[in-house]
């Protein structure tokens, strides 16, 4: 199923064909009723998730690294959690809006300079590419305050997207089979020849995070055991991992490295999956780019927004965009980026789950894919795009499609960069829309999807006439 390109679709179809209960394989269950969820990812039965995830831990000198995201230790995980999530709040939020803004503006200038109001072919943008090297540059930014250099060089800066999309190609369908990453990646020879440095084991974005870090502590040399003073450095992940470890000593040094890996790792593709599902949907829904372009203007009209020059919009003006919130919600649902079942391992005593008695060692889980088009949480048309069902829910709706909302996962895994990769969205999404009018290239013409473990998006093709005649930075 994982092969053929599609698992996210063909888990619906087997849910729509046989029900809340399907056997994908062995020993392995997938649920589509909604208090599924809730017995699955609460954490009262605690739930340890399955070595699906082992697979996707990186690998530096020949040695396996574990992240916050690829941990199967439930214990581990919940350290590991603890320890970052200071540097992960929404009270912190506000403190990254100088790195997102400082990309923005990059992107709104390469659009100006590149395509922006070109005839022709010359105007044409294949925006999936251009949305992944933002989110990119983005998370370098708020991690290293270090861009990776993707918008400005226009290109895959050290092949470092490529060996994420053959680690996402690599982990989809060896995950299924997990023993046998043991025969391939993490073949015992393969990894004792790279710890003797006979062979290169050390992936490509792994060893970019490992040279910041390093870098990192030769600039702060004996103050890298002072607590950070406002202003006296910058206050990127990183400076607030260093500290978590050097000052309080809440995480460990290998985990500084794992949480910047689970940055660059997952931070960077899901959002420009998201981005992607965004934009690709308003220009296809044209009822909704117009509605959502009526609000922008009006609120331009009222004084909404402080910056005029370059259009940028700050999160607590983003707050205040009800269409906005619900464009973005509304494709985050319809277009979540994981598109496999999100494994669990059923405790030794068993489990009931949706009503019915699992037991113990049972592989369980929910898909997105699945979970989020339930016609009994979301509506009749919740195969639509519309985001008003955001906006027209009353209270109780509103907070059940809250409730089963599986985009970013639920409990104590809830991935825990939501509220970053919240902040790049709606901040890039208005600031985009304030500066341009896009439209597709071709408006009859489909983007391409690959499903695997994330489901992936291309030739995504649109056009930039500038709204006003402003001037790029």
């Amino acid at each position: 199923m994982v092969l053929r390109g599609r698992p996210h679709e063909e888990q619906r179809e087997l849910h729509d064909r046989y029900g809340d209960i399907v056997r994908l394989g062995p020993g392995t269950l997938s649920f589509a009723h909604p208090q599924a969820v809730s017995d699955i990812y609460s954490g009262k039965h605690r739930m340890r998730k399955s070595e699906f995830y082992s697979v996707q831990r990186g690998i530096r000198d020949g040695r396996s690294i574990s992240t916050i995201f690829s941990t199967t230790d439930e214990n581990a995980h919940a350290k590991l959690r603890r320890g970052a999530s200071n540097a992960y709040a929404l009270t912190t939020l506000l403190q990254f809006e100088p790195f997102v803004d400082s990309t923005t503006k990059v992107l709104l200038a390469q659009i100006r300079s590149r395509w922006a109001d070109k005839p022709g072919t010359q105007g044409i943008c294949d925006f999936s590419t251009w949305l992944q090297y933002y989110a990119f540059d983005v998370i370098g930014e708020v991690t290293f305050s270090k861009r990776m250099g993707f918008l400005e060089e226009g290109r895959d800066v050290g092949n470092i997207i490529d060996a994420i999309d053959q680690g996402l190609d690599y982990a989809g369908p060896v995950g299924q089979i997990p023993m046998s990453d043991y025969f391939l990646r993490r073949n015992p020879l393969k990894l004792l020849a790279g710890r003797w440095g006979f062979l290169n084991m050390t992936f490509t974005h792994v060893a970019f995070g490992v040279e910041q870090i390093r870098q990192r502590k030769l600039e702060l040399g004996g103050k890298l055991r002072e607590p950070v003073k406002d202003g006296s450095r910058p206050r990127d992940f990183l400076s607030r991992f260093l500290e978590s470890h050097y000052v309080q000593g809440s995480i460990s040094e290998d985990q500084v490295m794992s949480l910047t890996q689970a940055n660059i790792n997952a931070g960077s593709d899901t959002t420009a999956i998201s981005l992607r599902a965004i934009f690709y949907h308003l220009l296809k829904t044209p009822g909704c780019y117009g509605k959502l372009m009526d609000e922008l203007e009006l609120a331009e009209a009222r004084g909404h927004f402080a910056d005029t020059e370059t259009c940028l919009v700050s999160w607590n003006e983003a707050q205040k965009l009800p269409y906005l919130d619900a464009v973005i919600k509304e494709s985050l649902r319809i277009f979540p980026a994981v598109g496999l079942t999100m494994e669990r391992v059923v405790p030794p005593q068993g489990s009931v789950i949706a009503g019915a008695f699992v037991p113990g060692g049972t592989i369980v889980g929910c898909s997105p894919w699945v979970i989020n088009f339930r016609t009994d949480v979301f509506g009749s048309d919740a195969d639509s795009f519309r985001p008003e069902r955001w906006i027209e829910a009353d209270e109780e709706k509103q907070s059940r499609m809250k409730k089963y909302f599986l985009t970013f996962g639920m409990g104590s895994h809830t991935c825990i960069g939501k509220n970053i990769s919240y902040l790049e969205m709606y901040k890039v999404v208005a600031a985009v829309l304030r500066n341009f009018r896009i439209e597709l290239a071709t408006p009859t013409s489909q983007w391409k999807v690959h499903g695997s473990w994330f489901v992936k998006q291309g030739d995504f093709k649109v056009k930039f006439t500038s709204r006003t005649a402003r001037k790029a930075d």
